[in-house]
């Protein structure tokens, strides 16, 4: 289900994090190794594949999917989406430790929309959430958009505060999500501006 969207500018104030180790949940002395961002192929649709269900059963409460649900995809779903979408994953020494997708939204040409946005916990509170992020705010204003689009579970309060720290707006409608949970979870919409401008200072 797609959230509503509105018409309303949102200035974004953010810069770059250095690549360099960090500190994991703010632990002193708890570092996670360098890491890169880069899309996913659809030869890597198993590794795609893979990520996902980790995110979806480590945090089953943060997505509108099910484990059972896509652990039930052909092979072929898999490649399908890697090939229309633009996935992107966080790649670590370890291997990788976040993933999110870009992908078109429906009925409106200058938005795109992101999904499946998840890190690891041992990395949350670094750098790496706010880099897949921002690779796909690129991604979707290269793509010609000026608004990223998503939605959060209300429940989700500490990716609430995440997103609304990078710049995203809540918008003051929300949707109800039953279809891939056993109970209706409320979902809140999201957006982002993409002003050229601050995103080049970024690249």
């Amino acid at each position: 289900m797609h959230c509503p969207i509105s018409n309303t500018p949102l200035p974004l104030l953010h810069a770059f994090h250095l690549r360099s180790p960090l500190p994991v949940n703010d632990v002193p002395g708890h570092t996670v190794s360098m890491f890169t961002i880069s899309r996913i192929s659809p030869e890597d649709w198993k590794e795609a594949r893979a990520l996902r269900l980790r995110a979806l059963e480590q945090d089953p409460m943060a997505f509108g999917s099910t484990l059972a649900r896509e652990e039930s995809l052909e092979p072929a779903e898999w490649e399908r989406r890697l090939r229309e979408n633009h996935w992107y994953w966080a790649h670590g020494e370890q291997g990788p430790v976040g993933l999110a997708v870009c992908m078109p939204e429906d009925g409106d040409v200058r938005a795109r929309r992101l999904i499946s946005m998840w890190v690891e916990e041992r990395v949350r509170g670094t750098a790496v959430a706010s880099e897949l992020f921002w690779k796909v705010a690129s991604c979707a204003y290269g793509d010609g958009a000026d608004r990223l689009v998503f939605c959060v579970m209300s429940d989700n309060t500490r990716a609430k505060a995440f997103y609304e720290r990078e710049g995203a707006l809540q918008l003051d409608r929300a949707s109800t999500e039953g279809s891939g949970v056993a109970t209706a979870r409320t979902e809140e919409p999201y957006e982002l501006w993409l002003p050229g401008r601050l995103l080049d200072q970024r690249s």
